[in-house]
């Protein structure tokens, strides 16, 4: 009878094999998960930056005196959310 390339393990092979089964799937988790989060902070930082930029046209009325980067410091932190 053919073996297709099995072949006995050891208990201690035996072992090992039912850890890395077990684990691999929380690394694939944890990373997707960490993945999820770097997106989640890139889209909080959009949202804000979209936040400040419609206040500034709201105050900035019918009358385009100055650009509206010029009313703003863009390298400063956004303040956050309440």
């Amino acid at each position: 009878m053919p073996s297709f390339g099995l072949t006995e393990l050891s208990p201690l092979d035996s072992v090992a094999h039912v850890i890395q089964v077990a684990l691999t799937p929380i690394f694939l988790l944890s990373g997707i998960a960490a993945l999820l989060n770097v997106f989640s902070a890139r889209l909080a930082r959009v949202a804000d930056r979209v936040d400040l930029v419609s206040q500034l046209i709201e105050k900035s009325g019918d009358e385009p005196s100055q650009p509206l980067s010029a009313a703003v410091d863009v390298s400063a932190p956004p303040k956050p959310r309440a």
